[in-house]
């Protein structure tokens, strides 16, 4: 199940329109809804905050940063500037992160993804020494898949930040900033979701020319990451008002084919709301948005 809130509504009309199409996943990177909830699970998020390893060697590259545990390490806060906590790093070198932590036995047999909500502004991630990718961008969201990665038990991840870098230059953030900008600057967290679950999710509200009545317009892509076909799912639309009650309508609801492994699935849904509530300063009329996968009678 996944979660998400967004300007809305008062009333539905009980229309709505579902877009089937199924294709097999494209190359470009996306960004997996993280679940409020996943079956079996006792809780499917795992904060990565906290006390980390701090390590910087001029002499050094990326790649060593990652595999040469030999050295000595300091700690450091994350999420935060290497900056802030009196740490300097070379332009043109690499700073070094690594934590230890425990994997829930739960997890077991789930897709677990690992997301960075900012690098500064270039890195490299290893999990438990595996070179599982690389990012450039420092205000960019990113993730890597490192189910195959990780172990029962305890598990380690390295970072290798690289002070400067041409992603830096190009956005003149420390220049704006008027003092080195790098490090694990935003929040970093692991998440499992089933092998079949949302792989994206967009949702807007599109008001008409008398700002009075909106369509939710909701477009949806569900993935197949398991190494078998599965069985055909349907996915269930709920909105909840600001006060955490149901809006008294009948859900949206769509179903899914059967996907063979790796094959992605977009979904689209467009609902008609009357007297849609507007979201202000005065008035933040915030809506909650939940999306149930069910296969065979069970949420997934």
């Amino acid at each position: 199940m996944s979660s998400t809130r967004f300007l809305s509504l008062a009333l539905f009309a009980a229309v709505f329109s579902v877009q089937l199409n199924a294709e097999q996943p494209d190359s470009l990177p996306r960004l997996t809804p993280r679940p409020a909830a996943t079956a079996d699970v006792a809780s499917p998020i795992m904060t990565l905050n906290g006390t980390w390893l701090f390590r910087t060697d001029s002499s050094t590259t990326m790649a060593d940063m990652g595999v040469d545990q030999s050295v000595s390490w300091s700690p450091i806060y994350v999420p935060s500037e290497w900056v802030m906590q009196s740490y300097s790093v070379q332009p043109g070198t690499y700073a070094a992160y690594r934590r230890t932590f425990d994997l829930p036995g739960d997890w077991a047999g789930k897709r677990i993804k690992l997301r960075f909500d900012g690098v500064h502004s270039s890195c490299r991630v290893w999990v438990n020494g595996v070179d599982v990718g690389e990012h450039e961008g420092g205000f960019t969201v990113f993730e890597f898949d490192v189910t195959a990665q990780l172990t029962p038990g305890s598990n380690s991840i390295t970072v290798a930040v690289k002070s400067e870098s041409v992603a830096d230059t190009l956005a003149s953030a420390s220049q704006y900033a008027a003092h080195q900008l790098g490090g694990i600057t935003r929040k970093v967290t692991l998440f499992a979701v089933p092998e079949l679950h949302i792989a994206s999710l967009v949702a807007n509200s599109v008001f008409d020319r008398q700002f009075r009545h909106a369509d939710l317009l909701v477009d949806m892509a569900f993935v197949n990451e398991s190494g078998q076909t599965a069985a055909p799912a349907e996915f269930v639309c709920e909105l909840m008002d600001p006060s955490g009650e149901k809006v008294p309508v009948a859900p949206a609801t769509g179903t899914l084919g059967s996907l063979s492994p790796g094959e992605l699935a977009r979904r689209s849904i467009s609902i008609r709301a009357v007297d849609a509530k507007k979201w202000d300063p005065e008035h933040p009329n915030l809506y909650l948005l939940r999306i149930h996968v069910r296969q065979d009678g069970r949420t997934m």
